[in-house]
């Protein structure tokens, strides 16, 4: 694993998963859900949580990058 900054780790997934349950009409608005977030769209969120958290942590690799006008 790398080195992280643990208290900062804790930090950041907190405030990734507070976001999906405190802003849930927000996130539905945004993503044209008349009827409220569905099942998928919080496994989606969940994966990307997950995929975030493992790749800052260094235990999966960081997918390649496009190059050229972008972020480098």
């Amino acid at each position: 694993m790398a080195p992280v900054d643990s208290e900062r780790l804790i930090f950041h997934i907190w405030a990734m998963t507070q976001t999906w349950a405190d802003f849930e009409v927000q996130w539905a608005a945004i993503l044209d859900r008349p009827d409220g977030l569905q099942e998928d769209d919080f496994e989606k969120a969940t994966n990307a949580i997950i995929t975030t958290v493992l790749r800052n942590c260094g235990l999966m690799p960081l997918p390649e990058r496009k190059t050229g006008g972008g972020l480098t």
